[in-house]
């Protein structure tokens, strides 16, 4: 009698046993799973946000490189009427809307930022590495606009400043002539595939 009882009391500890190890199997799949969800809501979150402020800064870009200027964005840049007939005023009034576009551009950049280091403190630098060309193309633009801006006013320039300006111009306002965009754009679309690889659940 004693040896049935110790057997069923063996039993009982084995099935114990077993249900605890089951229990904590369980447990650990399912602190896996919510680890692995937590993951998969983080990376979604950050590609969305990296998504939509690289739309909004290649907007930006696009604008700063559109030639023709409307006469309300150049009072809504001035803060104020301008005569339209008057030479000067109008100079003045297209470079303060030119001037807007461009501090626009590093505003968007600049609000890119906070999340292209964190994307690469837990993705790794492929994105930072890609902003970074976009930034150097940017600048390059920015730079191009500030020469126009200086030497668009002048009428007796010199032959080799001539030929400077037909360059600034072009890399500016994105003629045919010019790569820039396209090199650009050639970026914006590889950021936009890493992100579509986190929106649906890769990992790279």
């Amino acid at each position: 009698m004693s040896e049935i009882a110790a057997a069923i009391s063996a039993f009982g500890n084995f099935v114990m046993a077993f249900a605890a190890i089951a229990a904590a199997v369980v447990a650990a799949n399912g602190l896996s799973t919510w680890k692995k969800q937590g993951l998969w809501q983080r990376d979604t979150e950050l590609a969305k946000n990296l998504f939509l402020k690289l739309r909004s800064r290649s907007d930006a870009f696009i604008e700063l490189r559109v030639r023709m200027v409307t006469s309300g964005e150049m009072v809504a840049a001035l803060e104020r009427s301008f005569d339209p007939f008057d030479p000067k005023e109008k100079d003045a009034a297209y470079l303060a809307a030119i001037n807007k576009r461009m501090i626009a551009l590093q505003e968007r950049r600049r609000e890119m930022y906070p999340d292209v280091v964190e994307a690469t403190a837990v993705w790794g630098g492929a994105i930072e590495s890609l902003s970074k060309q976009l930034a150097t193309l940017e600048t390059k633009v920015l730079f191009a606009h500030q020469d126009v801006s200086e030497l668009s006013g002048n009428s007796h320039l010199p032959r080799s400043a001539s030929e400077q300006l037909k360059t600034d111009r072009s890399v500016a306002f994105g003629t045919k002539d010019d790569s820039t965009g396209t090199a650009y754009f050639e970026l914006v679309e590889k950021i936009e595939e890493l992100l579509r690889e986190k929106l649906h659940g890769g990992r790279t």
